[in-house]
């Protein structure tokens, strides 16, 4: 869904940035855990952790840091500082000082030469793997101190600048300009203002069938399907920090009528109800008698609750946003909306009939 060149301010650049590596039964699957864990809780939890294999030392050479697990088994940390010494002869990532695990009641392996420990970890006696206990967490403070001077966790910007490496999902930020709303497109019509707050997300602009969507966390996939069934179309992600991206959703609704919602939610449950009812046509007629709204289900047409005559307007606006047509033109107009419900893709057929006493708007549906 390529909306941002490589070379624009906001594109990432995708790779693993820490990994943790070490003899087999070192513990590396544990020390993960715990460092996801304890670095998201001090604001650093957008940190990507890969565990690597001694067999697949090419592997290395990809990511930003490399940690070296050992235990307080001397044969373990031998190895360990062996295998340091030839990947630092090598060349490619920098290796970080070695982290030593000790054994059950046995000391600190002690580590020759220019080898150090960032932490000396507790054996987690107990702990099912990959469930670090809070002893482990703790004397983990020395490694996060050090992964938070190197990678920056402090910052809002600096972690969502992390994030958009790690998952190559571009940045956007007032700096470079990409956070910023396409004010032609309706976008308020797209996603209602209740939804972006509640997801901490916004939309930025439409491109062909796709979304371009800021967020706080792009990897929510929970807010990012329910966005996915709301717009009816594909969805390219942003990262943003969360506080300029709060402002930004502030800036943006606050000039959006307190109506929009009420429009999305009556489409939308319209149009839930025709799925259900397995409709093949759906009509929406204003006059001076009112709005109607009618069925075909089985070539047979039936009446339905239809919205108030006050939001007509907003709903052939927002039906002319979703099929990609130019909700300002006036005159007939025709288009297509596509999408998917939970259980299969749909497309809409879509007439907006302009009439001397309000209008007409068909949808054909296709599944």
């Amino acid at each position: 869904m390529g909306t941002i060149p490589p070379t624009s301010p906001g594109a990432p650049s995708k790779r693993p940035l820490v990994a943790v590596t070490g003899a087999s039964g070192a513990g590396k699957s544990t020390l993960i855990a715990a460092l996801r864990r304890v670095w998201g809780a001090r604001g650093g939890r957008l940190l990507e952790l890969a565990e690597v294999r001694l067999e697949n030392p090419d592997l290395l050479k990809t990511c930003d840091l490399v940690l070296w697990l050992v235990s307080g088994d001397p044969f373990h940390c031998g190895f360990a500082l062996g295998w340091t010494r030839c990947a630092r002869e090598a060349g490619g990532a920098p290796i970080g000082l070695v982290i030593n695990q000790a054994a059950r009641g046995a000391a600190p392996a002690k580590l020759p030469g220019d080898a150090a420990a960032l932490a000396s970890l507790p054996y987690d006696a107990g702990a099912p793997k990959g469930e670090p206990g809070y002893a482990f967490q703790r004397a983990m403070s020395p490694l996060v101190a050090e992964l938070e001077r190197l990678f920056g966790g402090g910052s809002e910007e600096a972690a969502a600048t992390l994030l958009s490496k790690q998952l190559g999902v571009p940045y956007a930020s007032r700096e470079n300009r990409v956070l910023t709303v396409e004010p032609t497109q309706g976008l308020e019509l797209v996603v209602p203002a209740d939804f972006a707050r509640a997801h901490a997300l916004l939309p930025l602009f439409i491109d062909g069938k796709t979304l371009a969507v800021a967020m706080a966390d792009p990897t929510d996939r929970l807010a990012l399907d329910a966005l996915r069934l709301l717009s009816g179309m594909d969805l390219q992600p942003f990262i943003a920090a969360r506080g300029q991206l709060r402002a930004a959703i502030d800036e943006f609704y606050s000039a959006a009528p307190a109506r929009d919602t009420e429009i999305i939610l009556f489409v939308n449950a319209m149009l839930k109800q025709a799925f259900a009812e397995k409709a093949t046509l759906i009509v929406l007629v204003a006059d001076a008698e009112g709005v109607r709204l009618r069925f075909e289900i089985d070539g047979e047409a039936h009446d339905r609750m239809p919205p108030p005559p006050g939001l007509f307007p907003g709903i052939v606006k927002r039906l002319k946003t979703l099929a990609k047509l130019d909700p300002e033109k006036p005159g007939p107009q025709d288009g297509t909306i596509t999408g998917k419900t939970l259980n299969e893709k749909f497309e809409l057929g879509v007439a907006i009939l302009p009439t001397e006493s309000g209008g007409k708007v068909v949808l054909h549906v296709h599944r």
